[in-house]
């Protein structure tokens, strides 16, 4: 029985540190600077002006033909967010 509490007493804890870093998150995200920040965290868009530095690493010889690359898909569909975001503003 106080294995169970301790165990219920554990998670209860747990799920209040977790509930507390949810509303910091939220809070954030009510801000334009949060949303602008996890568009940029999650999606590779920059504003408009911003310059971009992609590092590329030269591919492993395999004697293996290289795999096209899809980011500029990517790049674009992240730019269309952003376009959709900041039109709200």
């Amino acid at each position: 029985m106080a294995l169970n509490q301790a165990a219920v007493k554990k998670e209860t804890e747990n799920l209040g540190s977790k509930k507390g870093e949810l509303e910091s998150v939220l809070k954030r995200l009510e801000t334009p600077a949060g949303v602008e920040e996890e568009i940029h965290k999650k999606f590779q868009v920059k504003k408009p002006g911003e310059e971009a530095l992609i590092i590329v690493e030269k591919p492993e010889k395999s004697g293996q033909p290289e795999k096209l690359s899809i980011s500029g898909f990517f790049k674009s569909a992240g730019r269309r967010i952003w376009d959709f975001f900041k039109k709200r503003d």
